[in-house]
């Protein structure tokens, strides 16, 4: 328990300091971000000027100058935070019921089902989500693009939302290479080597190493994915898939909920 606690609580502070480096960073270019979207702007409303449209060219300019970025990346710079925080009070959490734990307690077959499935389900999800994350961090390092590391932190941590969350991850770095960068090569890059990531990940690995292992319909998935959104939001969508799971496998040991959980399966 010991181990385990410190093991998360070093995580815990690594990821901090990746997120305090990689903010600073963006704060420092903060002014060179804006230059970009300004002369991008004048692009935009220049093209629409030629296809007859009549664009306040210095209305738009002085909505754009007048972005609160800094207070925008202090935002999203508090979101991550409380989300890690709230990792490491569950920590404590579990500690206390792993300290709590009876050592002469009966087997049960639900429970054994429960914690094969979840547990098999948690590890393999884990190390293909890192390898994700690693693989599209290390792709926007050769590309020179800012907040590499942040970015592959949060395609590490969107990778445990499913269906939803690879597609989220994907669009994440296309507004920032656009800054940077403008409409190019990197860009182009950067989108088809990060699909190509999430798609022989997700799409051909995953499901040979964890495959119906859940027995879970993706319509299932779907539909309780925007219910625990729903209660629990942000954490409620993490969590979806093993609480649905769980859910299915009680309600399949008895007779009166075994159709629900035949539905859930896709099998009605």
């Amino acid at each position: 328990m010991a181990t385990v606690f410190i093991g998360v609580a070093v995580i815990c502070a690594v990821l901090t300091a990746v997120i305090l480096v990689s903010v600073e960073d963006f704060v420092q270019g903060a002014d060179v971000y804006k230059d970009s979207l300004v002369q991008a702007s004048i692009g935009l409303v220049e093209t629409a000027s030629t296809w007859g449209y009549q664009v306040d060219k210095e209305s738009v300019l002085e909505n754009i100058r007048s972005l609160p970025i800094f207070s925008m990346v202090k935002q999203i710079t508090g979101k991550v935070a409380a989300l890690l925080g709230n990792v490491f009070l569950i920590l404590i959490f579990v500690l206390f019921l792993l300290a709590g734990e009876q050592a002469d307690k009966k087997d049960h077959p639900v429970l054994e089902e429960v914690l094969q499935k979840v547990s098999g389900y948690l590890v393999v999800k884990f190390l293909l989500s890192a390898a994700t994350g690693f693989g599209v961090a290390l792709v926007l390092f050769s590309f020179g693009v800012e907040l590499a590391a942040l970015l592959g932190l949060l395609t590490f941590l969107l990778n445990f939302i499913p269906n939803v969350g690879s597609l989220i991850a994907t669009l994440l770095p296309i507004p920032l290479v656009l800054l940077e960068y403008g409409i190019g090569e990197r860009l182009i890059g950067v989108v088809v080597l990060s699909m190509l990531i999430q798609g022989v990940i997700g799409n051909v690995v995953e499901p040979r190493i964890i495959g119906e292992s859940m027995d879970l319909h993706p319509v299932t998935l779907l539909i309780f994915l925007m219910f625990w959104g729903l209660v629990w939001g942000v954490a409620g969508m993490f969590l979806a898939v093993p609480i649905t799971a769980i859910m299915k496998i009680a309600m399949s040991r008895f007779a009166p909920t075994r159709p629900a959980a035949e539905l859930m399966a896709g099998r009605i």
